[in-house]
């Protein structure tokens, strides 16, 4: 398990920049726990960049004094073999990206305009990832 403590997300998010160039370096975390006391947290990018960080994370959570966000995937074992060419990610990396390997998600938040956003973001990456049968 990973776990951060920060005064504001923002401090982890790895900017979309460096994500086209480097490789993810958690592949085998997973779980991941933000503890903040930010306010305002962009849950979207939040999930965006930790997704990134960790393909393969189960957990992924983001407590504030004001909310918390909880969500869980489930993955298939992927085989190796040659990367997707229509996802950009795996085009640019010798592994796969989460879009391949999430069999479920569960998603828990407060606010049910922010479960939409997350919701929205993860089935729209699991359609360019070809996968129409996640939800």
């Amino acid at each position: 398990m990973l776990e951060f403590q920060t005064n504001s997300v923002k401090n982890i998010i790895m900017p979309k920049q460096l994500r086209e160039t480097l490789v993810p370096p958690l592949d085998k975390i997973m779980s991941i726990v933000v503890n903040t006391n930010s306010r305002s947290t962009n849950i979207v990018d939040f999930a965006d960049s930790m997704l990134w960080v960790s393909p393969r994370v189960k957990h992924l959570v983001c407590r504030s004094g004001f909310s918390a966000f909880v969500l869980q995937l489930t993955h298939k074992e992927l085989l190796p073999g040659i990367p997707d060419d229509l996802c950009r990610f795996c085009t640019s990396h010798p592994s796969r990206c989460w879009r391949h390997s999430v069999m479920t998600y569960t998603l828990n938040h407060s606010c049910d305009e922010t479960k939409k956003k997350v919701q929205s973001y993860i089935r729209a990456n699991l359609r360019k990832a070809g996968r129409n049968d996640v939800d």
